[in-house]
């Protein structure tokens, strides 16, 4: 050895988790936080055939948690069908975690299954005893205001509460434009004139005409509640207020403030629209410009 040459020692050798056993990656696969174990794409893609063991992810989810709940929430919004089965061999504590929520106010399993659209998840919650009014029919809520059309009737299917608070699914999915959950709804009963025809006046507001139509054609009254037309007015939606009126809403007293308000939000094609509703017999005054 030359007498400038250094002695370091040998660097020892990198530690490569893919050169062990795949039962040993498995194995530790079930301690990591993750729900694939790993927290970067590439890893967990890597070892993705380990560590994606349905078995494996809902050991992870157990002791990811503090509560089971926690774990069902999480994978029922996700809808793997397997991981819930495997979730289920804490039978002592499924009552419990699959009708309570995860934290106060938040969802409970089936109400996370029917917001995210997961069908097969939402099947597998029941037949192991989610209860489908669980608070206050929140899953049937949640799928109505996210839209999820076969998820209501999946709900209603079961038994869900159609008119639970005064008839709520149906203003939510109103509220929200999902006009095939409407449908569902009214399909299956919901009361089109439900708090004074509120469907009506809040597609008017929002301005969902193909709801307006579709709710005026099952019943909603145009001409016994005018709120619905001043909504529509308020908020500048003239197709809306043009089908109020063709349907026989009318124009009161208020209708010259109402006129003023749509010119000073520039909605010149209404204010044409609230002038010609003399032809209707209404009473509306046109305000001039000065």
């Amino acid at each position: 050895m030359m007498p400038d040459q250094e002695c370091n020692p040998k660097s020892p050798a990198p530690f490569r988790l893919l050169h062990l056993p795949p039962e040993l990656i498995s194995r530790i696969g079930t301690f990591l936080p993750h729900r694939l174990a790993l927290p970067t794409g590439s890893l967990s893609r890597s070892l993705y055939h380990e560590f994606s063991d349905a078995s494996n992810i809902a050991t992870r989810a157990r002791r990811r948690y503090p509560y089971l709940q926690h774990a069902f929430v999480a994978e029922a919004a996700k809808g793997d069908v397997e991981v819930l089965e495997r979730l289920f061999q804490w039978k002592n504590e499924c009552h419990i975690a699959l009708n309570a929520p995860a934290c106060t106010g938040g969802p409970v399993p089936l109400a996370a299954a029917a917001r995210a659209g997961r069908t097969a998840a939402m099947h597998t919650l029941l037949c192991w005893g989610a209860d489908v009014h669980a608070a206050s029919e929140q899953a049937l809520i949640m799928a109505c205001r996210w839209g999820r059309a076969e998820a209501v009737k999946l709900l209603l299917h079961r038994g869900a509460r159609i008119h639970v608070m005064d008839d709520q699914p149906l203003i939510v999915a109103t509220r929200n434009g999902h006009e095939d959950v409407v449908r569902v709804l009214l399909d299956n009963g919901a009361r089109v004139n439900a708090r004074e025809d509120e469907a009506l006046a809040i597609a008017s507001e929002e301005g969902h005409l193909e709801i307006v139509k579709l709710v005026l054609e099952r019943g909603a009254d145009a001409v016994a509640h005018d709120s619905a037309l001043k909504l529509a007015i308020a908020a500048g939606n003239d197709e809306v207020v043009e089908l109020l009126m063709d349907s026989g809403a009318r124009f009161g007293t208020q209708t010259a403030a109402e006129v003023q308000s749509a010119r000073k939000r520039e909605h010149g094609r209404l204010v044409k629209v609230m002038a010609g509703c003399l032809r209707y017999g209404g009473t509306a005054t046109v305000m001039r410009d000065p």
